[in-house]
């Protein structure tokens, strides 16, 4: 149960977007705590290439965890062996594209690994043993003949539904989102389930329990842009406001999704180790909830433009933001007990028509 999202605004710039909800057992326990995108290049290749890179993963949040950590460890392992090789530090590394190609092989190496030891735990065997027809145990060989035998471990393998162990791994899917100099800002979609990966041509992407919410921002959004714009000159202000509402219509309508977001911008115009910035503390979550208030009406949308230019591009701090916003806003009362939950009876009439606004772009 996620959100997971990424948007390209031109060549050099995007984002990508994840709330922090996951639950722990049977009842559903919510926790905020989980870090579903990650940055999988290391300072030190950063600072020397200009290259920027994070994953996010939906699905098994064990196996998110342990996807982020090797992507980042290979790319890392690879960058000091090219170090040994050539007696120093390589003119070029990778690009964006070499890197989504090693995600997929460990992506594809991570299930493969899980799969086998489901089958070697359940059944005693593992795929390249069934392959073979036989396998051995405690130094004595055995066929594998029995068709229930043979049938479920078609349906381990291939993650059928309803399958207990398989199940959990081929419910992945990924993000990958980057810049690299030689090809700009790129987003690539990757599935465990149907063993795939692909540049993403439509501009945005969104996966997880919270899509069905997301795209729908999303695809409006588009849906009111140029040719020229959705292939690459989106408005930076515009495309973070309308992510950050796209999460939080999936937080108020999944049961999945929520917690403060974690936001990362990627800009390929700064210096290189200005070109990733992530903002995940109190403003973004104070963020998000002035753009919901701008939804009801409490909040103008020259306020909201000003708010997220101030915070995410100008790096202005959280008393700022709130200084901005409580001066402007003339329904006080109102906007605290929105805040807190109180119902649309007592919130007082002083808002924009006093009602539900759509966003304007």
């Amino acid at each position: 149960m996620t959100s997971i999202n990424a948007l390209r605004f031109d060549d050099y710039s995007g984002i990508m977007i994840c709330d922090e909800q996951r639950h722990w057992n049977d009842d559903r326990m919510k926790i905020f705590g989980a870090d579903k995108i990650r940055p999988v290049v290391t300072d030190e290749i950063i600072e020397k290439y200009g290259i920027v890179a994070a994953y996010g993963n939906t699905g098994t949040s064990s196996i998110g965890d342990e996807l982020r950590f090797k992507i980042r460890q290979k790319i890392y392992d690879l960058y000091k062996k090219r170090v040994e090789l050539e007696g120093g530090p390589p003119e070029k590394f990778l690009t964006i594209p070499e890197i989504a190609s090693l995600v997929f092989n460990l992506i594809t190496e991570v299930k493969h690994d899980h799969v086998n030891e489901n089958l070697k735990n359940s059944l005693g065997f593992t795929t390249d043993d069934f392959i073979q027809g036989e396998y051995k145990k405690d130094e004595s060989e055995y066929k594998i003949k029995s068709r229930d035998i043979i049938d479920k471990a078609i349906k381990e393998m291939a993650g059928s539904i309803g399958t207990d162990q398989s199940g959990p791994v081929f419910g992945n899917a990924g993000i990958l989102g980057g810049y690299d100099p030689e090809g700009g800002f790129q987003i690539y979609l990757f599935s465990m389930r149907h063993c795939f990966y692909e540049p993403v041509p439509s501009g945005f992407i969104a996966q997880g329990s919270g899509s069905d919410m997301t795209n729908v921002s999303f695809s409006r959004f588009f849906n009111n842009l140029t040719t020229i714009e959705r292939k690459g000159d989106i408005n930076r202000v515009e495309g973070l406001i309308i992510a950050i509402d796209a999460v939080n219509q999936a937080s108020f309508n999944n049961i999945g999704v929520g917690g403060y977001f974690n936001i990362f911008l990627f800009n390929g115009k700064k210096s290189n180790n200005e070109r990733l910035i992530e903002i995940n503390d109190h403003r973004s979550r104070f963020t998000s909830e002035m753009i919901q208030a701008y939804r009801y009406g409490f909040v103008t949308e020259s306020k909201i433009r000003e708010l997220v230019e101030g915070i995410f591009y100008d790096g202005n701090d959280l008393e700022w933001g709130s200084k901005l916003i409580w001066e402007s806003v003339k329904n006080k009362t109102g906007l605290h007990r929105f805040l807190r939950g109180y119902p649309r009876e007592v919130w007082g009439e002083d808002r924009e028509k006093g009602r539900l606004i759509p966003l304007n772009f």
